[in-house]
């Protein structure tokens, strides 16, 4: 696992913990993926996703929930990719 990957995946799972599910740190997730992943199937569903989300939820947004079920796969994907 390449150190990116292994940066990503500890970040994905503060949020996924409860440990921070700040803005700050899905956009830190999102500029991760913006930047090195953006060529990856799952991409396009993760960064709408991470768009949509709101600490809390609200009308037309994700909440804490619905954010981990999306990275929960994001994060299966990394894992299993080589580097």
């Amino acid at each position: 696992m390449s150190g990116i990957v292994r940066d990503l995946v500890a970040l994905i799972d503060r949020f996924l913990t409860g440990a921070d599910t700040s803005l700050q740190a899905t956009r830190e997730i999102e500029s991760v993926l913006f930047e090195n992943f953006g060529e990856e199937d799952w991409y396009d569903e993760a960064s709408l996703a991470l768009a949509q989300y709101s600490p809390g939820g609200g009308q037309h947004l994700l909440d804490e929930a619905d954010l981990a079920a999306v990275l929960k796969e994001v994060k299966a994907d990394l894992e299993v990719e080589p580097g």
